[in-house]
């Protein structure tokens, strides 16, 4: 008889710790649960933060983009693309025309970006530059390459020290 007192012991001590092991299941699919409600929350945020700011992009600036060759992509990059306006070729000193429309733009821009709806959402502007993906003559691929790369990088600095030159509006 004592021999069944102890597999009573150490059946009473398994069932323990399963309770234990429960416990803690139960404890992490309540965290898992939680984690996911303040993802799909984000998630949310983000996508109508986004959609409002395209919405404040275009009633700011529908008027000038076609005159500007410029566009609005649903991811809010506004894209210029008229090359004859920005740039000459392989230079990356920007042409006169495209500083009159960044005067314009750009602090009509900052002021939706730093709206009371906005400043608190945004975290980066970024600023690209690019360039014809035509090879020079005589260059091999990878020289091309690294010539439009330097070029791209160089357009993209100049747009920056402009606009970091240029005196804010309030």
């Amino acid at each position: 008889m004592s021999s069944n007192r102890e597999w009573l012991s150490i059946s009473d001590m398994m069932s323990g710790l399963m309770m234990v092991f429960l416990f803690i299941a139960v404890v992490f699919m309540q965290q898992i649960s939680s984690d996911k409600d303040s993802l799909v929350e984000i998630a949310s945020t983000y996508a109508d933060t986004k959609s409002k700011l395209n919405t404040a992009l275009h009633n700011e600036f529908e008027k000038n983009l076609s005159s500007w060759g410029a566009e609005i992509l649903p991811d809010n990059t506004i894209r210029f693309k008229e090359p004859n306006v920005l740039f000459n070729r392989n230079s990356l000193e920007i042409k006169n025309a495209f500083k009159k429309i960044l005067d314009d733009f750009f602090p009509r821009y900052l002021g939706i970006l730093t709206s009371d709806e906005f400043k608190n959402d945004i975290i980066e502007l970024r600023i690209e530059g690019h360039t014809s993906s035509e090879l020079k003559n005589n260059s091999s691929v990878e020289d091309a390459y690294l010539g439009n790369a330097f070029i791209s990088q160089g357009r993209a600095f100049s747009v920056l020290n402009y606009l970091f030159s240029r005196p804010l509006k309030n």
